[in-house]
């Protein structure tokens, strides 16, 4: 895959690294990486992390407020 890297996807990697390093709240990280799963509040909480972030619907174009990524992002 790196062979087929762009700078841009370089940088959309680290931009993605740095959001959930500095975003992620530790108990979430550690749930996930556990298997156990969140709880709906927390599940809520982070969703409006995402969605504030622009990031909540990475799917969709941006004409209709998503973030427009490829499929590589």
């Amino acid at each position: 895959m790196e062979a087929f890297d762009t700078p841009e996807d370089r940088r959309f990697r680290l931009e993605a690294r740095e959001f959930f390093r500095a975003n992620l709240p530790e108990a979430i990280r550690r749930a996930m990486l556990t298997g156990l799963g969140i709880d709906r509040k927390t599940h809520d909480e982070w969703n409006s992390v995402v969605h504030a972030r622009g990031w909540a619907a990475p799917n969709w174009p941006k004409e209709h407020g998503g973030t427009g990524w490829d499929l590589k992002q």
